[in-house]
């Protein structure tokens, strides 16, 4: 039996490696004849070789598999069914810019390939930790019942908090929110739900058993759920695809205890809600921008929502064709930085300046890419709330061309490897993978660093040390009862 499947998996490999190929000639055919549909087609090819090479072992290279999805909803898809269906880009521009761009995707793609493969050769004969171990140690169900209680006492305040929003949003629209300067709920209010999401993180990072693990992950679905009346597709779209992840990483250790996390009934639960979610979605688009189109259905809509979340590609795009007007700001270690300056104490000892959201200043002195190629590319929607978003691809190229992108590639292939290699190594260490993959899948569209910027945070880092506080005085006290006990009955012995 194992001989058939390495032969099996001997086959796949070739096939991939002839699909790598292939790819490459493409691309290089597509340079010098200058055809970006031929270009493109060589991107999905290689994205078609990632997806491959993911699910070969799909158990255990879990995140650069969720990555790809996320890679072809922003980037790809879009693009690929406008060529099915048209032959012309989803957006027009020169050639020179379309070429370029579908290069800088192909090396994206075809690096952290490279990245992910030759790191994972290097570590193949390291032993994997395997979760079940820690379980066993006594501080760990304290830090799960610890994080399990912070979560329930801070959902009340993330729905609060997303409720405002949601008003908010209904009395003005969605742009508005982005020019909104501050919440309207209470300042202790605000702080509690910050620990939300990280608290559950910590409570996944204590690997409970499925059955323990169902009702908080239903919350924080639940939550996800309702941002989306907000306008915030993607945050619930991410909360979706962390959890999928969750279930097939811990899948990885069911033949350990028997409890299968991705059988085959959350298999046929997937298939069956896809499509329903990619219509739900799209439709709330609809709605979010007061489209006047009557909401859609069937595979138009699920092509639709493709095309729109395909705007991420024109941001690279315009990159390249602003690129002797964009600023040259510290835009891949932005998020890194506005960390340190926008601290209150830094900012109040340092005087250091910040910019508000939506203003020209931040777009033309700040590090937020994303502000800067709204306001270039549309300066008057930009003033009013609107905006395009970020790329890593589009802003890693602006500060140092397709070597940066080669680098930054292969950081991203270590990062989702190790992401893989070392889930359940620990309860902490899992809670920050699942954070950073929070914010890794939105890397397409967003920041380089912000995976970064957004887990190693000081909110997050004191909730943290507050739940390992907690965790520890309980145990510790429950140690000093029942050695108190231990201590009554001996002496009840003797007397």
């Amino acid at each position: 039996m194992g001989g058939l499947l390495d032969i099996k998996l001997s086959l796949i490999s070739l096939y991939r490696h002839i699909i790598i190929l292939i790819s490459m000639v493409v691309m290089a055919i597509s340079i010098v004849a200058d055809s970006p549909m031929w270009a493109f087609y060589s991107v999905m090819l290689i994205w078609l070789n990632n997806i491959i090479f993911a699910f070969q072992k799909s158990h255990g290279r879990t995140a650069l598999l969720v990555f790809q999805l996320a890679f072809f909803n922003f980037l790809l898809g879009g693009t690929f069914i406008n060529f099915i269906d048209t032959g012309t880009p989803l957006y027009n521009f020169d050639n020179s810019i379309l070429l370029h761009s579908y290069l800088a995707l192909y090396i994206s793609q075809l690096f952290l390939y490279i990245s992910y493969n030759f790191f994972e050769r290097r570590t193949l004969t390291k032993k994997i930790a395997n979760p079940e171990g820690e379980r066993k140690s006594n501080i760990i169900s304290y830090i799960r019942f610890a994080s399990l209680i912070i979560m329930g006492i801070t959902f009340i305040p993330y729905l609060l908090e997303i409720y405002d929003k949601i008003h908010y949003v209904s009395n003005n629209s969605y742009a508005d929110i982005y020019l909104r300067s501050s919440s309207s709920l209470p300042y202790p209010i605000q702080k509690a739900a910050q620990c939300f999401a990280p608290s559950f993180f910590v409570y996944l990072g204590t690997m409970p058993s499925k059955r323990k693990a169902m009702l908080p992950i239903s919350m924080y679905i639940f939550a996800g759920a309702l941002s989306v009346l907000v306008g915030a597709r993607a945050d619930f779209a991410r909360s979706i695809m962390v959890v999928f992840f969750y279930f097939l990483a811990r899948d990885r250790w069911a033949n350990k205890r028997g409890e299968r996390w991705f059988g085959k009934k959350e298999k046929l639960a997937l298939i069956a809600l896809v499509p329903i979610l990619l219509l739900f979605l799209y439709n709330v688009g609809n709605e979010r921008w007061d489209n006047s189109e009557e909401s859609s259905s069937g595979l138009n809509s699920i092509n639709s929502f493709f095309v729109e979340q395909g705007v991420s590609v024109s941001v690279i795009h315009y990159a390249k064709q602003y690129e002797d007007v964009i600023p040259n700001n510290m835009y891949v270690l932005g998020p890194v930085i506005n960390l340190f300056i926008e601290n209150p104490v830094i900012k109040d000892a340092f005087g250091t300046e910040t910019y508000r959201n939506q203003t020209i200043e931040g777009a033309l002195y700040g590090n937020r890419f994303g502000d800067t190629i709204s306001y270039i590319v549309m300066p008057g929607r930009y003033q009013l709330g609107y905006g395009m978003g970020s790329s890593y691809i589009a802003e890693v190229y602006q500060s140092s061309g397709y070597l940066g992108l080669v680098l930054i590639n292969i950081l991203y292939g270590v990062v989702f490897l190790l992401i893989d290699r070392f889930f359940g190594r620990n309860t902490w260490v899992t809670a920050i993978s699942l954070l950073m993959l929070y914010r890794l899948i939105y890397a397409p569209r967003a920041a380089t660093l912000d995976f970064l910027s957004n887990t190693f945070n000081i909110t997050y880092i004191a909730i943290f040390l507050g739940i390992f506080i907690i965790a520890k005085m309980l145990s510790e006290s429950t140690n000093k009862d029942h050695r108190l006990m231990i201590d009554t009955s001996q002496n009840q012995k003797t007397l």
